[in-house]
């Protein structure tokens, strides 16, 4: 079997090499002939508001062979179509479709085998969708007749849009129009044109489809007609004793063109009136208060073509003969059976009689005195006896006082808040009140803002306290300059408000005085020549001239050695910027605001003597021209220096020597102090409290601010638990290690950082 083996393997060798033989022909089937895709024309119906993100279709074809096909798009649309190697298509990026633009796209296809290709046209037929469009609406203008009322169509506002629409006013011209629904323009219930007003109005109508919207502006073109003159009843008080040759006033009316006046119906020939209204008496005619207290005639107004008419009364005055002994006063009713009453000071005795100027009199009153007058109308009330004050004190019929004609020979005892709150006294007196009693005129005309008497005759030798006596007085600017006022130690206030005053009191003798807290307070005006004062005495001048705006007298000779009190004497006095270098501030122990606001203030006051001085809070804050040198002030005493130098924008002398060891409150001290840079680290902050916004804004440097905090930080007795102000400063490693130090004991830094300029 062995042997057999042998020999049958070399057999079925030798028979496997011939059959494998070339000669044998071929071993498979011929390979077959490639054909090309097949596609055929197709449609696509797709919504005209097909976004190019969404798909139109997917282009169908075959291959005899099913090999893998690849889709191009030989022959576009405008480029509007695109189409991927597997056959969808869709719009390419950016592009849409139009019913009213195209119906239909035709686009030829092209398939591909990889050899053969295949095309045909493929149809996107555009499917229409309902859009809605914005309303067109354009500015429109309307011109209607200024008297036109309130019913009346003004026009009817146009737009244009495919549905229905709807209007109203978004923006109105003082809400004089309204809109209908349908566009229709007419004035608001109530309103009218007037063309003397506006000429033209110009609103914003909105219309609207329910959906979008759009605006217009609308111009209401307003045409001048011409109206009849107005006149209204008015009344004139006259004095019984008036001349023909005086006037008694002029009616008034309101008028487009030109006017007469003329009296249509007279009373006994009394009157007359010229063209332009002037009403007088009649020549050879007078008035007689006992025959007839009023008297009224009828005035026609015309301006050639039209006319009005009005009742003008006019009421009688008694005049009995004037007593020069009598105080007198004139006041007005301004209605029937109105009453007045004089005012009297309860810390007083009175005996006194009252003519009440309408033919009645009142004897023996000794406290305040009242009458009713029938009639509406001025009437001149006249006091005799014993009536040593009259005191509104801002209460009662202080309004209805108009002025003071005579003092008389009252013996007066108190000008105290006498005619405070009198807002229409005005002065006609031509003598001068027995003042040799008085000793106190503190509020005298406080709040009587039409007061501009001349009382520069007045003998005030007598009175001690003048506080407050021409406060809020703002028509006030009378001639007071001989006044001696040589007794007065009180004078806070006094001109607190008179935004009017300015008069020369050069040559006052203040000697006396020891208060003078906001006497040019608000006293925008003044600006008189106090360089000779001797204000040796006074020992406040607290708001002395706090928004005086126009203050600007040298007053550097000043002896203000007992000034305690200086807080805010220059607060906002804008112009003021007078040497004060030799002032003797020895005693101050407040400059708080002193000099807040002070904007052109500069001058050199080195010199001055803080030793007593607590509080410097806001003293040069928002003073932007201060830079004086001040680095040798002793503010040993200061506990407050909060807003100091705040938006000083000035200010950048060197301090660093300042012993602030006793202060207390740093608060916002160099806040917006845009110049100020300087090396802080010696100071002694052991006491401060707050330092909040202390250094926000100001101009430390890298080096002065690192300084300061490592200073700070090696001081044993630093505060804990501190908030350090100091937005848009930088620090470098110093001062971030200084930092370190001052956060263990509490302290947080607001608004600084480390420069990334640091070496």
């Amino acid at each position: 079997m062995k042997n057999l083996n042998k020999i049958l393997v070399p057999f079925v060798f030798i028979v496997l090499i011939f059959s494998c033989s070339k000669d044998d022909g071929p071993a498979t089937t011929p390979p077959q002939e490639n054909k090309a895709p097949e596609i055929s024309e197709q449609s696509f119906n797709v919504s005209e508001d097909i976004l190019d993100s969404a798909i139109i279709g997917t282009i169908a074809a075959t291959d005899p062979e099913e090999d893998e096909l690849t889709f191009s798009i030989t022959t576009n649309s405008n480029d509007l179509f695109e189409i991927t190697n597997e056959g969808v298509l869709s719009l390419a990026t950016g592009k849409n479709l139009d019913f009213e633009t195209d119906e239909s796209h035709v686009i030829t296809v092209e398939v591909s085998d990889g050899e053969l290709t295949a095309t045909a046209s493929i149809i996107v037929v555009v499917i229409d969708k309902d859009e809605n469009t914005t309303p067109v609406i354009e500015a429109q203008s309307f011109t209607v007749a200024e008297d036109i009322t309130d019913d009346a169509e003004i026009g009817t506002v146009e737009a244009t849009d495919e549905t229905t629409l709807t209007y109203n006013i978004t923006t109105n011209s003082n809400d004089l129009f309204e809109i209908t629904d349908d566009g229709i323009l007419s004035l608001a219930p109530g309103q009218s044109l007037d063309f003397e007003t506006a000429e033209n109005h110009t609103i914003l109508v909105e219309v609207s489809d329910g959906q979008l919207t759009a605006t217009a502006e609308i111009t209401i073109i307003v045409l001048n007609i011409n109206e009849a003159p107005v006149i209204e009843a008015q009344s004139f008080s006259v004095a019984e004793d008036i001349t023909d040759d005086t006037e008694i006033g002029t009616v008034m009316a309101t008028y487009e063109t030109a006017i007469t006046f003329s009296i249509a119906t007279n009373s006994n020939d009394l009157f007359e009136i010229t063209n332009d209204g002037v009403l007088s008496l009649a020549p050879g005619k007078s008035l007689d208060f006992e025959t007839a207290q009023t008297h009224t005639i009828t005035v026609e107004v015309s301006d050639g073509e039209l006319t009005s008419t009005a009742e003008i009364t006019i009421n009688v005055t008694d005049i009995a003969d004037t007593n020069p002994d009598a105080f007198i006063t004139v006041w007005q009713t301004t209605t029937a059976s109105e009453s007045i009453t004089i005012p009297t000071n309860p810390d007083y005795t009175y005996s006194y009689n009252v003519d009440w100027g309408d033919g009645t009199t009142s004897e023996n009153q000794t406290g305040n005195a009242n009458h009713i007058y029938d009639v509406a109308g001025v009437y001149t009330v006249s006091i005799t006896g014993n009536f040593p004050a009259i005191y509104f004190n801002g209460e009662g019929d202080r309004e209805k006082i108009e002025s003071i004609q005579q003092w008389g020979i009252i013996e007066w005892k108190s000008m105290e808040r006498a005619f405070y709150g009198c807002s229409n006294l005005t002065y006609t007196a031509t003598d001068r009140p027995d003042l040799s009693e008085v000793t106190n005129m503190e509020y005298m005309f406080f709040q009587a803002t039409s007061f501009n008497g001349d009382l520069n005759n007045w003998d005030v030798s007598s009175v001690k306290s003048m506080g407050s006596m021409f406060r809020n007085a703002t028509s006030f600017n009378g001639n007071i300059s001989n006044w001696d006022v040589s007794s007065v130690v009180k004078m806070y206030r006094m001109f607190h408000y008179a935004t009017s005053f300015n008069q020369d009191l050069s040559n006052w003798n203040v000697s006396s005085a020891t208060n003078m807290i906001s006497m040019f307070d608000n006293a925008s005006s003044f600006n008189s020549d106090i360089s000779n004062w001797n204000v040796s005495s006074v020992i406040n001048t607290k708001h002395m001239f706090n928004d005086a705006s126009s203050f600007n007298s040298d007053i550097g000779n000043w002896d203000v050695s007992s000034v305690t009190d200086m807080s805010s004497m220059f607060r906002n006095a804008s112009s003021f910027n007078q040497d004060l270098s030799s002032w003797n501030t020895g005693l101050v122990t407040d400059m708080q605001s002193m000099f807040t606001g002070a904007t052109s203030f500069n001058s050199d006051i080195s010199n001055w003597d803080l030793s007593l001085v607590t509080n410097l809070g806001h003293m040069f804050a928002d003073a932007s021209s201060f830079n004086g040198n001040i680095s040798n002030w002793n503010v040993s005493s200061v506990s407050y220096t909060y807003g100091m130098f705040r938006n000083a924008t000035s200010f950048n002398v060197d301090i660093s020597s300042w012993d602030v060891s006793s202060v207390t409150n740093m608060y916002r001290m160099f806040y917006g102090a845009t110049s100020f840079n300087q090396d802080l680290s010696n100071w002694d902050i052991s006491l401060v409290s707050d330092m909040e916004n202390m250094f926000d804004d100001s101009n430390l440097s890298i080096e002065n601010y690192d300084a300061t905090l490592k200073g700070w930080s090696e001081l044993s007795t630093a505060p804990n638990d501190i908030e350090l102000g100091v937005a848009n400063l930088a620090y470098c490693d110093d001062g971030e290690a200084a930092r370190t130090v001052l956060e263990a004991k509490g302290w947080t830094f607001a608004g600084d950082s480390k420069s990334a300029d640091c070496p």
